[in-house]
């Protein structure tokens, strides 16, 4: 579980994978002004509180990747719990640690309570295929807005994930990657 020390490192991460994940379908001049500051105050606000569950995955004491979560935001979605964010840096990519940080975060929903789930995602994040390799249907898309240009994102949905996410699949998947 994140800590509120851990909200520097969390919100580097933000920035750094959003530059790198993003880059050619956001705004260039929105990722170049993304920082750290207000995206740290706003996790340390958040972290410890019960609206929603922060996890980071470290590596020799730094944060490489964090993973946020709880209740779905969107009424379509109610009972379901949603991934908030889930980030790991460019470098630790393709490795198995996000798999195993979607694996602790899921975890953490079933035990808020939440046996279906909802991530949300970029319809041109190349990370889709992270989602659906995990078994995430593609359930709908919907427009959002982010420096105040408007953007598909796509619903990915896994139901009943106490019986789709276990430590076995979870090894196959690492296995697969």
């Amino acid at each position: 579980m994140a800590t509120r020390k851990d909200a520097k490192g969390i919100a580097h991460v933000k920035v750094m994978t959003w530059q790198a994940t993003y880059k050619g379908i956001l705004k260039d001049d929105y990722l170049k002004n993304m920082a750290v500051k207000p995206i740290r105050r706003s996790y340390s606000k958040w972290i410890g509180t019960d609206h929603a569950t922060v996890m980071v995955l470290e590596d020799e004491g730094r944060v490489v990747g964090y993973a946020s979560g709880g209740e779905a935001r969107s009424e379509d979605h109610h009972g379901y719990g949603e991934i908030y964010a889930l980030y790991v840096l460019p470098e630790y990519q393709g490795d198995g640690r996000g798999e195993s940080l979607m694996y602790y975060m899921v975890q953490a929903l079933r035990l808020r309570g939440y046996n279906d789930l909802v991530i949300w995602c970029l319809s041109k994040n190349p990370s889709q295929g992270f989602y659906k390799r995990l078994g995430g249907k593609s359930e709908r898309a919907a427009q959002l807005t982010i420096g105040g240009e408007q953007y598909l994102e796509r619903a990915y949905i896994w139901q009943d994930v106490a019986a789709a996410l276990t430590p076995n699949q979870l090894e196959t998947w690492i296995q697969t990657t």
